[in-house]
């Protein structure tokens, strides 16, 4: 039986690193776990499941490292020395619009159907061969986001995700609804996200969908307070929500559960997937689609499951920047295209 061994971040090779590599930070703390290789049996492990819960898979990676930001950023430093260098291909907003009135549509005429997410892309160009990790130099673009990504030969995913899907905590677990949408440039953006008729009704299924589906999974504590919190250049309604699982439950069967959230597919989970499936963004990826998947770890240390949201994927030589918001009845599609537009430009913001 092969055995992870735990390594400090100065002992990591970096090629190996470079081949296929994990990263991912804790929420709300400056702790930060990096992974490589995937030949070992027994040790802390990575979970990575795709957007519609197919094939998820658990790697125990031959090395482990635990370090925090201030070091992780002067490794950054030290071995990502050069500059990725993009041509932007072509935007599909065109085809998000034809999605959002496909879902106006049936909102309006399918009494049963609450919420649905609509999600866009930009494609660009690496034009100079140069491994896109060596986008993350700067971990302190997005406050409160965690850093996460995989990657092996040449495909992967990057990103800050500002949504952690599951903690567990001392006493208990704890998820969230995230779900509402402001740019923190805006006037009084506090106030004017908090009383905003779309963005409250939104955010309400969201949390309606994490009750019903936390049923299967153990016992609801409480639900929080709604606040907004800021994310960079944009701010979210979040609502804390603290659970007990049952005896029974794996980590697997709780990412499995809970993933997609309402905040991520729509309300309620099964009628929405099936018509995300009908969408003309579904046609890129299709149950391949990593865009608002899971990447979580397993430890005795740590366990805790993020949300594959604001991020760069790339294979080869082609990336793509995906961004998505919700949908309802008194939804405006101009105003949600200046949503998904704003959420692109941030993640490119902060890391080219």
């Amino acid at each position: 039986m092969l055995t992870q061994k735990s390594i400090k971040l100065s002992e990591v090779n970096f090629l190996e690193f470079l081949y296929e590599g994990f990263i991912i930070q804790k929420p709300g703390t400056d702790i930060i776990y990096l992974g490589y290789g995937s030949e070992v049996s027994t040790g802390a492990k990575f979970h990575i499941a795709p957007f519609y819960g197919n094939s998820p898979k658990q790697i125990v990676p031959n090395f482990l490292v635990k370090t925090n930001t201030s070091e992780f950023e002067r490794f950054l430093k030290l071995h990502l020395k050069q500059k990725v260098e993009l041509e932007h291909v072509k935007s599909f907003d065109d085809l998000f619009l034809e999605d959002i009135k496909f879902f106006l549509d049936n909102l309006n005429s399918n009494s049963d159907i609450q919420k649905l997410v609509a999600v866009t892309r930009d494609l660009y160009q690496i034009k100079n061969n140069i491994h896109p990790v060596n986008a993350l130099k700067k971990l302190d673009h997005f406050h409160s986001a965690s850093v996460y990504g995989y990657w092996c030969d040449s495909q992967g995913i990057l990103g800050f995700s500002p949504e952690p899907l599951l903690e567990k905590l001392d006493d208990c677990w704890q998820t969230r609804a995230l779900a509402g949408t402001i740019k923190t440039s805006a006037e009084s953006y506090r106030e004017v996200l908090l009383n905003d008729p779309k963005e409250k009704v939104e955010h309400e299924w969201v949390i309606t969908d994490i009750k019903i589906k936390l049923q299967d999974i153990g016992t609801l504590l409480n639900i929080g307070r709604t606040q907004v919190v800021d994310f960079g250049s944009i701010a979210h309604l979040q609502t804390l929500i603290h659970f007990e699982k049952k005896r029974d439950i794996d980590f697997q069967s709780m990412i499995e559960a809970f993933s997609p959230t309402a905040a991520l597919g729509g309300y309620p989970s099964q009628l929405s997937s099936d018509y995300l499936k009908k969408t003309q963004y579904y046609k890129f990826d299709q149950m391949g689609r990593q865009f608002g998947g899971v990447i979580a770890l397993e430890s005795e240390d740590d366990t805790f499951a993020l949300v594959c949201i604001r991020n760069i994927q790339w294979q080869d030589s082609n990336l793509i920047v995906d961004s998505g918001c919700g949908v309802v009845s008194q939804s405006i599609p101009e105003k949600e295209l200046i949503e998904v537009q704003n959420k692109r430009r941030s993640i490119m913001e902060a890391l080219f």
